[in-house]
């Protein structure tokens, strides 16, 4: 399956969690939750979004890895 990806000022297809994406396709660390019909926010020149559902086989074991280490970590969690 190729993933699609979004250029900033596209109308998001459906709701739901994108990822930005760099220039290398490399994932930034941003975040954001789209409405559907909403337009995907600006970004520098050439970074673009895809749907966190489109993560390939290869991220998902190192997407699971980063997860447990963040929760297993108390330095990681919140101060509340």
């Amino acid at each position: 399956m190729i993933a699609r990806v979004f250029d900033p000022g596209e109308q998001g297809p459906e709701a739901g969690l994108y990822e930005e994406l760099n220039v290398f396709g490399s994932v930034t660390g941003k975040t954001i939750f789209m409405a559907e019909g909403e337009e995907f926010p600006h970004a520098p020149r050439g970074f673009t979004w895809r749907p966190l559902s489109q993560w390939s086989i290869g991220e998902l074991p190192a997407k699971a890895a980063e997860y447990t280490r963040v929760t297993r970590e108390p330095e990681n969690l919140p101060d509340l």
